[in-house]
């Protein structure tokens, strides 16, 4: 048999139609890819407001600059609480010028000393034209002491004053120049007698300068006008404008003025206050 000869030429086209099919069977052989779905509409969001903005307020006033703080605080200092200024004497007064004087309608130029401080058997009130004041118990007192004029030397005390209870066993006083260091008092006895003493060395003792009796004294239940003086060094007591007696005495040189009522071994005494006034002597 005799074989058949292919030129090459015909060799090279059979070999490009063989790889062009194989090409277009790969093409064709590639794998489905699912399509990508397409997106679902999304709703257009409605237009929300944006918040108007807050103004800011402009300052009135440039800020000052801030103080550095301190390193240390300082101790505080205490200040002084200033001294009561004494009222002066009354100056250019004759004597016999009153320049003081009171029915008392009102006790706030005085102050108040009871023995048994709190005992509301006590009673200081106006009445009558005057103050009525209660000691209730025996062997006690009240004193009320003038604040008007706390620096007083010289001085005439005169009030008209009445026992209006209790017993005969009472003193109605005077006093003057009462200071931290005592008083000079003036004791009148509703049974007819009198007394003039000192308290001293802070009120701790007493000691009489004079005392007696007097038909000029209203006894009992009755109203005596009744004065005690201290001038310079003599301390004078008068009642009903009698002259009652006297006694000498250097101890206190000024003070304030004071009124008292004290009771000996019977309780109960009442005693009315009137007119009183302060005097140059």
């Amino acid at each position: 048999m005799k074989l058949q000869h292919i030129s090459t030429s015909k060799y090279v086209v059979i070999l490009f139609v063989l790889l062009t099919s194989l090409l277009l069977s790969a093409c064709s052989s590639e794998p489905d890819v699912p399509p990508t779905p397409l997106p679902t509409n999304t709703a257009i969001p409605t237009n929300t407001p944006l918040p108007e903005p807050t103004a800011t307020p402009m300052p009135t006033e440039a800020p000052t600059n801030t103080p550095e703080p301190p390193t240390a605080t300082p101790e505080p200092t205490e200040t002084p609480t200033p001294e009561p200024t004494p009222t002066p004497e009354p100056t250019a007064l004759s004597s016999g010028d009153t320049f003081y004087s009171t029915n008392f309608e009102t006790i706030s130029d005085w102050y108040l000393v009871e023995l048994n401080e709190g005992n509301p058997n006590y009673k200081i009130e106006p009445q009558d034209n005057g103050l009525f004041v209660v000691v209730p118990d025996a062997n006690d007192f009240i004193w009320l002491y003038n604040t008007e004029y706390p620096t007083l030397a010289d001085v005439r005390v005169e009030s008209n004053v009445e026992l209006v209870g209790g017993t005969n066993y009472t003193y109605y006083t005077l006093g003057c120049r009462s200071n931290n260091d005592g008083i000079y008092v003036f004791y009148l006895d509703t049974g007819g007698f009198w007394q003039i003493g000192k308290y001293f060395n802070e009120y701790a003792d007493y000691e009489q300068l004079a005392q007696g009796g007097s038909f000029a004294i209203n006894l009992a239940k009755a109203e005596n006008k009744f004065t005690a003086e201290c001038n310079g060094e003599t301390l004078s007591m008068y009642v009903n404008d009698e002259l009652l007696g006297q006694a000498t005495d250097s101890t206190h040189s000024t003070g304030e003025v004071a009124i008292g009522v004290e009771t000996f071994d019977h309780p109960n005494s009442e005693v009315i206050f009137k007119d009183l006034s302060l005097i140059m002597p």
